[in-house]
């Protein structure tokens, strides 16, 4: 079993989505973002979410190689609202023996996700 995890200031994420219109488009598939902005707090999804992405490679222990990378871990929420990490191309082939759990978490000022990395057998 591996861990990851990651915490940042939404206050970040919000001068950067200010900032750089092409920045959810960089780092998030179109299926994610469909789910962010329906959300009340954009900024703290952004944030949680990219949190989750960061804890996914730290717990791989694989540093973001290529920028699209980013794009291949997904972190959709399911029917019930809750986060899941959905794997694709190169880490789905890689990880397929793998289960990964995954919690978000924000307040006011700061978002955090935790990823797990469990063997399935």
């Amino acid at each position: 079993m591996d861990v990851g995890i990651d915490i940042i200031e939404i206050k970040r994420i919000r001068n950067i989505l200010d900032r750089n219109k092409f920045f959810l488009n960089y780092c998030f598939s179109d299926d994610e973002i469909q789910q962010i902005v329906l959300k009340d707090s954009v900024a703290s999804s952004v944030a949680a979410r990219f949190c989750a992405k960061e804890s996914f490679f730290k717990c791989i222990g694989e540093g973001i190689k290529k920028t699209e990378n980013f794009k291949l871990i997904k972190i959709l929420n399911s029917k019930n609202g809750i986060p899941k990490i959905i794997l694709g191309g190169y880490f789905k082939k890689k990880y397929k023996n793998f289960d990964f759990h995954l919690s978000l978490s924000h307040c006011r000022e700061y978002a955090c996700a935790v990823v797990i990395k469990e063997n399935k057998f």
